[in-house]
């Protein structure tokens, strides 16, 4: 990127940061990716996205794509007024929404389980009972149907 390009990015307010707790980079012409430090800030920004969205605060037709830590939006005509707008968002914090509670039957028998049970400093039965007793939430699917990238709540 030349010093130029980078002088305007600057201005742009693209690719600064914009609070503690959000970073913003340019994603191709027309889409902005909004970077975040975990899945709640993404919940939070995204609840109000849509929001803005409903209440035609922002321009019909962006698409916006959460992720793990990120979210896209995407099919935006003007990136610098989308990066100095979400400058002054401070959604409020939401929690994650009543879904419903699914079951897997799972089998513990994975040839690097004894290697996890050392690492962890537990037993094998540690190791199978801790991971199974914790809550698993989907965050965001990814591109193999029905692969699901999986956040842990405790």
């Amino acid at each position: 990127m030349s010093e130029g390009q980078s002088d305007e990015r600057s201005r742009e307010g693209i690719g600064a940061e914009v609070n503690e707790r959000l970073v913003l980079r340019s994603a191709g012409p027309h889409a902005l990716l909004a970077e975040f430090e975990d899945m709640q800030q993404v919940r939070d920004y995204y609840a109000e996205s849509q929001r803005r969205l409903a209440a035609h605060q922002l321009p019909a037709g962006i698409e916006l794509v959460p992720a793990a830590c990120t979210l896209l939006f995407d099919g935006i005509d003007d990136r610098a007024a989308l990066a100095r707008d979400l400058r002054t968002w401070r959604p409020a914090m939401v929690s994650a929404r009543e879904a419903r509670q699914l079951e897997l039957p799972t089998v513990y028998d994975g040839p690097d389980l004894p290697d996890v049970a050392e690492l962890w400093g537990m037993t094998v039965a540690e190791v199978v009972q801790t991971h199974a007793n914790l809550g698993h939430e989907v965050a965001f699917t990814g591109f193999a149907p029905g692969f699901a990238f999986n956040g842990v709540s405790i």
